[in-house]
């Protein structure tokens, strides 16, 4: 087997049920789990009661899944494009 795709949001979400467990008490409801404060999982992690690699491999497979979802989605694809092209036009101002 080369390859394991979680083709559902809710794999994801059985698979690390720690993590979803732990969610539920950041700080923010949106929290990315990154470099938010009041993270609860970035908190247990320091605490050493979860490993940095299975944060790390949750985040990698959830955008695997978002991946997978915008290409199935034309028009998701569109807005996707859209958005870098105002960030690249945003980025050329700045350096002028």
């Amino acid at each position: 087997m080369r390859e394991f795709q979680l083709w559902e949001a809710g794999g994801l979400d059985d698979t690390f049920d720690e993590i979803g467990q732990l969610a539920e008490h950041c700080r923010f409801r949106d929290c990315c789990h990154e470099s938010e404060p009041g993270c609860a999982v970035k908190q247990a992690i320091a605490d050493g009661a979860m490993e940095a690699q299975r944060l790390s491999s949750f985040q990698k497979l959830k955008r695997e899944i978002e991946y997978n979802d915008r290409r199935k989605d034309a028009a998701a694809q569109s807005e996707l494009k859209k958005r870098w092209k105002r960030m690249h036009k945003a980025m050329r101002r700045t350096q002028e």
